[in-house]
């Protein structure tokens, strides 16, 4: 594990702000605040009996509606009525209803009309989110839904304030700053070329309790050329997890990249090929000028066969420390 940069700076006594709603979730406003060509009626035109307003959710007719102000990594429950629509359609229906990175299929199965509570829980990964009901069979008839409301199901255990990566000559630069934490135990750094497949590349203990400001840093080897995305998980006292954020990291071509680093054998370098000089030991003697090019700003040295320690990879005017486990 790498040395782990933190600092409390200045005591910060803030509450989160776990400020969201969802607009017009009884559709007493008809169609008003949803978008994806929605369609509200009376219970009546439905199947039911009474006047109270509905939205379908069928093959043409959607609900969608951005919700703001979720706290990333906190759990939030959406909950709302569901129906077969039994005036038309066919025995089975059936919808998906989506937000962030959650989503839950609904359907009915030739039951008479009776609004039923569902719900569907969700982590954010941002502050905004998009909330999606759609309907997956073919009919122009299909489910119904009113009642829509979003409820905040648990807090957060850190304040996230910030989450950054940028470039340096051993890989990426994570630094974030939490502004209070309750119950943390630890942060987990992961990694990906694509934002779905996800590797660990380290963890940092957290503060378990504060109330102050507290600064991290963490140096971690893990980089390809072209994008790399990198996420923040936090690990609370009781196990939960929670994704924290998720940033992305391009570094200009002349950035010197050395990965990993401590490294049991292959070191890859993101560099030039013609200003490589070699790798010394600490003493300055010159061990092996010897690479394998991947292209004309990347290669590999083998340090496999080298003795456990310190060594200096020079490249151009400069050396880089590079450690062999």
């Amino acid at each position: 594990m790498k040395p782990i940069l933190t600092l409390v700076l200045c005591c910060v006594l803030q509450c989160a702000c776990y400020a969201q709603t969802i607009s017009n979730g009884n559709f007493n406003s008809g169609t008003a605040s949803w978008g994806c060509n929605p369609e509200t009626n009376p219970e009546s035109v439905y199947g039911g009996s009474g006047s109270n307003t509905v939205a379908e959710v069928d093959a043409v007719a959607g609900l969608c509606q951005t919700i703001n102000g979720l706290t990333v990594g906190a759990l939030y429950r959406i909950s709302f009525l569901c129906s077969r629509r039994t005036s038309c359609g066919p025995t089975f229906q059936s919808m998906n209803v989506t937000v962030g990175s959650a989503s839950k299929s609904i359907s009915r199965n030739g039951t008479a009309f009776s609004l039923v509570t569902e719900f569907i829980d969700f982590v954010p990964t941002a502050t905004v989110h998009t909330l999606t009901f759609s309907g997956t069979t073919t009919e122009t008839c299909n489910l119904l839904v009113d009642n829509i409301q979003i409820t905040l199901s648990s807090g957060l255990p850190v304040e996230l304030s910030s989450f950054t990566a940028s470039c340096s000559a051993g890989g990426a630069l994570l630094k974030w700053i939490t502004e209070s934490e309750t119950r943390s135990n630890y942060f987990t750094m992961e990694a990906s070329t694509d934002g779905s497949s996800w590797s660990e590349v380290g963890k940092v203990d957290a503060q378990f309790s504060s109330q102050t400001r507290t600064i991290y840093a963490y140096q971690a080897d893990y980089f390809v050329n072209g994008i790399n995305y990198y996420r923040l998980r936090l690990t609370d006292m009781d196990g939960t997890e929670e994704i924290l954020s998720v940033v992305s990291l391009i570094c200009e071509d002349n950035q010197v990249l050395i990965y990993p680093n401590p490294t049991s054998g292959i070191l890859y370098v993101n560099a030039s090929v013609d200003e490589f000089a070699g790798v010394f030991d600490s003493s300055g003697r010159k061990v092996t000028e010897h690479l394998s090019v991947l292209n004309e700003d990347r290669f590999e040295v083998d340090l496999s066969g080298f003795a456990a320690g310190f060594y200096y990879l020079h490249v151009g005017d400069e050396k880089y420390k590079v450690v062999k486990e």
